[in-house]
């Protein structure tokens, strides 16, 4: 079956299982492994500024490797295989450079990490930090083994084998928190190793999976993995606006602990890296109900099919607006106590930054459709005006800001950015999709009125009756507690809905699916 007319349920469905699962998994190993390693407060911030770091390689590739898997995909749609893999190569081979650039400053920055952390200059901890941006040096290559990997699943929309392998990495990690951390034995750094080792490990069972079902060899891949003159001026213009898209990307979303650790001290950056770590949990679920859809509107560019393009557009909006929404919802009402039963009473305090970044997420089902959009659609302008904008609305307001609500500030203007950009999202959407803002707004913010009173009126019933303390107990009551009433959110829409009841009832085994 053609990439044209093959249908890609069972990808989608099997994304969302395996994702699913990896989400679930990240979940038991944050509530396992933080407590753990949380437990030396001065210990975990700088753990966490040092970890905050890796954003530099998850992002060193300025652009070439998303750029690379919306062209790839292109290909794979038109059967051109070799050229596919010719974008992997160049893509892969200017990440290889600039992570060698990146290595470099880690270990300039192991020789004084004082740079990144304020206070620790004659700390006994600055063997801790040094040891870490060292082990990171080392590691930091992984990446570009994983970033021809995802993309190799990533573009055939079934990143699901790759979760699989990550998954079995993922039990062996929680696992070997047992080992490194115990009652009289704090070994952080052998950890970090530890699951560093099991994280190219797992890159080389996925390689070894590639050769044998894509028929794809790895050898193959290092002879393209070079400069080639004429890949580069097929991608450099998606890719230099997707570096600034990247620059901008960091700047905003990941950049709070670095610059909080810097002039708040290991202290205070830990009340906030406590939430930021939270926070991811919502970044993967928007991971798994998005991240194969990218790729298919690349196969219908490709095919030169806009209409498939914005009849799957609209379905992706409908159709994963109240999962976001009701998700959100529940984690922001119940925010101070999945902190407290997590972390203990000692991060009461990033109960408020979790409850506004996880806010931010509100308008996902807006937002991520809107940007994947502009990038198929190469609308460069457009992504150099909203990306600049957001950075611009967040930082002011955090300088302008700080010095009455200190740290508190990051949180508060991530959420006012996030809505400036959903308000701009939904104006390119809206034209694209030749939708009338009224009848948008019909479709989704009508219809989830009694679906949100419902959730509400139930969580606030309970809110006196939901525990506080740190437990695992308690911490499963808050996290039950939260989805149970995102579940009556959403059977509330189911019969309040018309159009989600029809779509469950007829088209559930069709869903996102173009025909």
């Amino acid at each position: 079956m053609t990439v044209e007319n093959r249908s890609y349920v069972s990808n989608y469905y099997q994304t969302y299982i395996w994702q699913g699962l990896s989400i679930l998994f990240n979940l038991i190993s944050m509530f396992i492994v933080i407590p753990f390693i949380s437990e030396e407060k001065t210990i975990f911030g700088i753990y966490s500024v040092c970890i905050s770091t890796s954003i530099f390689l998850n992002y060193a590739d300025i652009g070439f490797v998303s750029a690379a898997i919306k062209y790839a995909g292109e290909s794979y749609a038109r059967g051109e295989r070799e050229d596919e893999l010719r974008y992997y190569g160049l893509a892969g081979f200017i990440l290889f450079i600039l992570i060698t650039v990146i290595a470099l400053v880690y270990v300039l920055l192991a020789m004084k990490p004082s740079l990144l952390i304020n206070g620790i200059e004659n700390s006994e901890y600055l063997h801790v930090a040094t040891s870490l941006l060292i082990v990171q040096a080392i590691f930091s290559y992984n990446n570009v083994l994983q970033r021809f990997v995802t993309s190799v699943f990533q573009v055939r929309i079934e990143q699901y084998i790759h979760q699989r392998v990550n998954i079995l990495a993922n039990i062996i990690k929680i696992v070997s928190v047992f080992y490194f951390f115990t009652s009289d034995h704090y070994d952080i750094v052998g950890y970090f190793i530890f699951i560093k080792l099991v994280e190219l490990l797992a890159l080389i069972v996925s390689i070894i999976i590639i050769r044998m079902k894509y028929h794809i060899f790895f050898t193959s891949y290092l002879k393209v993995f070079r400069y080639n003159k004429e890949i580069y001026f097929k991608t450099k213009t998606l890719a230099y606006s997707s570096l600034f898209v990247t620059v901008m990307w960091i700047v905003f979303y990941e950049m709070d602990v670095i610059v909080i650790g810097h002039y708040y001290g290991a202290n205070l950056v830990a009340i906030y890296a406590l939430a930021f770590t939270l926070i991811k949990f919502l970044r993967s679920i928007t991971s798994v109900l998005y991240s194969p859809f990218k790729s298919r509107y690349n196969h219908f560019i490709g095919l030169g099919e806009p209409d498939k393009l914005r009849d799957l557009l609209k379905k992706v909006i409908m159709l994963t607006m109240p999962i976001i929404v009701l998700t959100v919802l529940s984690v922001v009402i119940l925010s101070k106590p999945i902190v407290t039963t997590w972390a203990g009473s000692d991060y009461q305090s990033s109960g408020f930054i979790f409850a506004f970044l996880a806010s931010s997420y509100l308008f996902s089902f807006i937002r991520i459709p809107g940007a994947n959009l502009l990038v198929a659609l190469e609308k460069v302008k457009d992504m150099y005006f909203i990306n600049g904008l957001m950075v611009i609305l967040f930082w002011g307001g955090v300088i302008a800001t700080s010095e009455y609500y200190g740290i508190r500030s990051f949180a508060i203007f991530k959420l006012v950015a996030g809505v400036f950009a959903a308000a701009y999202y939904f104006n390119v959407l809206t034209k694209y999709l030749n939708y009338g803002i009224l009848e948008f707004l019909n479709d989704t913010v009508v219809r989830m009125v009694i679906p949100i009173t419902v959730q509400i009126t139930f969580l606030f019933g309970v809110f006196n009756f939901i525990p506080a303390e740190n437990s695992v107990v308690n911490f499963l009551v808050v996290i039950t507690t939260g989805g149970i009433a995102t579940l009556f959110g959403l059977i509330t829409l189911y019969f309040t809905s018309r159009y989600y009841r029809e779509t469950t009832n007829r088209y559930f085994h069709k869903i996102l699916v173009t025909e």
